[in-house]
């Protein structure tokens, strides 16, 4: 009696799934270890931008006053709502790209406050 089984064995069924096990126990950390590090790097990128459009209205204000020089004035610039101050740099050209305000800290300690990365 001839049998002709093509089927794979419980071993070789074990085998790949062991396999597929060790690539992902491999490849998954590395995958969201750089997601850690790109937030960083935004969030340092973004508070660093948000500093200099503040220094540069800050110096424009205390320079120039509300001259018309064709940028467009910041109207509630003493708000302390992170959210806003962003909103306002953005709206008055001082910003060209947008950032979220999850990723940035607004500390009020000194004159301008200064911003810092919200990821470590």
């Amino acid at each position: 009696m001839k049998t002709d089984c093509k089927a794979f064995t419980v071993i070789e069924l074990v085998a790949v799934i062991v396999i597929i096990v060790l690539l992902t126990v491999i490849v998954l950390p590395s995958i969201f270890g750089n997601r850690g590090q790109a937030n960083s790097v935004r969030s340092r990128d973004e508070a660093a931008a948000l500093n200099s459009a503040e220094g540069a209205w800050y110096e424009y204000r205390t320079k120039t006053g509300p001259a018309l020089t064709g940028i467009k004035p910041i109207l509630d610039t003493c708000s302390m709502v992170p959210a806003d101050r962003i909103n306002n740099l953005q709206s008055g050209g001082y910003l060209a790209s947008y950032i979220n305000p999850a990723d940035v800290l607004l500390s009020t300690n000194s004159d301008p406050p200064q911003w810092t990365p919200a990821y470590p």
